[in-house]
C-alpha cells in the first residue's frame, strides 16, 4: 500500500477530565453515570448525536436477557435503566421467548440516557470522532479527536474505552485478538402503520407457510423479515449480512445491500403478509450493527474453564448460563487490559474467548460492564493507584452498595447485596 507523511503539528487540548469515558452505547453511557455517582469529574465522548448506540442509532430494540421469566438476574444500572422506560410507556414484553427480554422505544431510551447522564452531571461531547492516543510510559495521557472544531486531544486520568471495537486498546498497544461474528453485519429497520396482531395470529397459524415466506423474501433480495415490535402497529425488521466492522469497504457495501434490502422486504410483505397490506419503511439505523472485531486480552479472559474465577472477582452476574447451570460472572479482569495502566474497557470489546462473547456482548450485559468499569475508575482515582492494583474486595463492595447482583461466589462474599427478584 502506498503512503504519505503528515506534516508534525501541535494538537490544543481542549478539555480534560478525571475519566474519560470514549463511546456513548450501553457500556459507555452506564460507565460516564457510575463514574460521576462514585465522585469523579467525567467526560462522555461520542461520535454520533445521541446515546445508546446499537440499541438506539443502531435499532437494537429490545435488552436481551435479564433473566428466565420469574426470576430477575441483572441488576444495578442496567435493571435501573430498563425501570426508567416505563413511566414513560417505552418498553413492553417480547413475545416468543421465555427470557426476560422487553422490548423498547428508542427514542425514549435516548432520553432516559440523557436524563440518566444529566442527572449524574457527566459532561458531553457529541459529534466527535475518537482517532488516537498520546502516551508517556504504559499511561494514556490524552485522546486525541476529529471533529468539525478539526484535530484536538482531551487530557484524562482515566479512560475508559466503550468504543465496541476496542480501539482505544488498539492505539494505545494493549495486546488483543480479532475475530469474526459469523453473523457478520446488519442494519434494522422499522415498518409502520401495520396490524400487528394480524400479523402474529399469521405467523402463529400457519407456521409453515411463514416460512416459505420467509425464504422467498430472501431469494428475491429481500433483508430482514418481521419481527413484532413494541408497538402492535410498528414491527421490527432485523438482519444480517457478511461483513467484518474493521474494513470499511466491508460497512460501505453492507449499508447499501441493506438499504436495499429493507425495501425489497417491505414491498413484498405489503403483498404477502395480511396486516402489512398498508404499511410503510418508518426508518432504518442510522449506525452499522457489528457484533464482535477485536477483544482485548486483559488480566483474567472469561472462557468456559475459568469460571469459578470470574464468579470469584465478579462485578455483576449476566443472564447466560455456563455448563453447571449457573449465571455466568463479568469478572474485573475482563475489564483490565494487559500493558497500559490508566486504561479500562467495557462492552463487547472486553477480554473473552470468542466462543464465550455471545454471553457478554448482549445490551444488559454491556451496561453491566459498564457500570463495573465506571466505578472502578472512580474508585481509582479517588486512591490514586492504577485500575489493575485497585482493592477487589472494595469496588465488589461499592458495586454491591449500588445494587449490583454479584453473585454468591464473589471473593469475599457480600451477603448484602440484593437477591434476584421475582416478576
Amino acid at each position: 500500500m502506498a503512503t504519505l507523511r503528515e506534516p508534525a503539528r501541535n494538537i490544543p487540548v481542549m478539555d480534560e477530565a478525571e475519566v474519560v469515558v470514549v463511546g456513548g452505547g450501553p457500556a459507555g453511557f452506564v460507565a460516564a453515570v457510575a463514574a460521576a455517582r462514585n465522585g469523579a469529574d467525567v467526560l462522555l465522548v461520542e461520535r454520533y448525536g445521541c446515546l445508546g448506540g446499537l440499541a438506539t442509532g443502531g435499532l437494537v430494540i429490545f435488552l436481551d436477557a435479564y433473566g428466565d421469566k420469574g426470576e430477575i438476574i441483572i441488576q444495578g444500572l442496567a435493571r435501573e435503566t430498563w425501570d426508567r422506560l416505563k413511566p414513560y410507556g417505552g418498553e413492553s414484553a417480547r413475545r416468543g421467548t421465555t427470557k426476560i427480554s422487553p422490548m423498547f422505544d428508542p427514542e425514549i431510551f435516548k432520553f432516559v440516557a440523557l436524563e440518566m447522564i444529566e442527572e449524574a452531571k457527566v459532561r458531553m461531547l457529541l459529534h466527535c470522532w475518537a482517532a488516537g492516543v498520546v502516551k508517556e510510559g504504559e499511561d494514556i495521557v490524552a485522546v486525541v479527536v476529529e471533529s468539525k472544531a478539526g484535530r484536538r486531544a482531551i487530557r484524562g486520568q482515566r479512560f475508559i474505552d466503550c468504543t465496541g471495537d476496542g480501539d482505544l486498546a488498539d492505539w494505545s498497544g494493549a495486546p488483543f485478538v480479532e475475530a469474526e461474528h459469523p453473523w457478520g453485519l446488519g442494519l434494522p429497520g422499522r415498518l409502520a402503520n401495520v396490524d400487528g396482531e394480524r400479523v402474529w395470529a399469521f405467523a402463529q397459524e400457519d407456521p409453515e407457510r411463514w416460512s416459505r415466506l420467509r425464504r422467498q423474501n430472501t431469494e428475491q433480495g429481500g433483508i430482514g423479515f418481521p419481527t413484532l415490535g413494541w408497538r402492535p402497529e410498528v414491527i421490527w425488521l432485523n438482519n444480517r449480512v457478511p461483513g467484518y466492522p474493521l474494513n470499511v469497504h466491508d460497512l460501505t457495501n453492507a449499508e447499501i445491500m441493506c438499504r436495499k434490502g429493507l425495501m425489497k422486504t417491505l414491498f413484498f410483505v405489503r403483498k404477502n403478509v395480511p396486516g402489512c397490506e398498508n404499511a410503510f419503511l418508518m426508518d432504518t439505523a442510522s449506525q452499522m450493527g457489528t457484533r464482535e472485531s477485536r477483544l482485548i486480552t486483559g488480566e483474567l479472559t472469561i472462557t468456559q474453564d475459568n469460571l469459578a474465577e470470574a464468579r470469584r472477582q465478579s462485578i455483576g452476574l449476566v443472564d447466560r448460563r455456563a455448563r453447571d447451570g449457573r449465571p455466568v460472572a463479568i469478572p474485573y479482569g475482563s475489564l483490565v487490559p494487559q500493558r497500559v495502566d490508566n486504561l479500562l474497557v467495557a462492552g463487547r470489546s472486553i477480554s473473552v474467548s470468542h466462543d464465550m462473547l455471545d454471553t457478554v456482548r448482549l445490551i444488559p450485559h454491556c451496561m453491566v460492564s459498564g457500570q463495573g468499569a465506571g466505578t472502578a475508575a472512580a474508585m481509582s482515582c479517588r486512591q490514586g493507584v492504577a485500575p489493575r492494583t485497585l482493592d477487589l474486595a472494595s469496588l465488589q463492595s461499592r458495586l454491591a452498595e449500588q445494587g449490583v447482583n454479584l453473585g454468591p461466589d464473589a471473593q469475599p462474599p457480600m451477603p448484602e447485596q440484593p437477591a434476584p427478584q421475582q416478576t
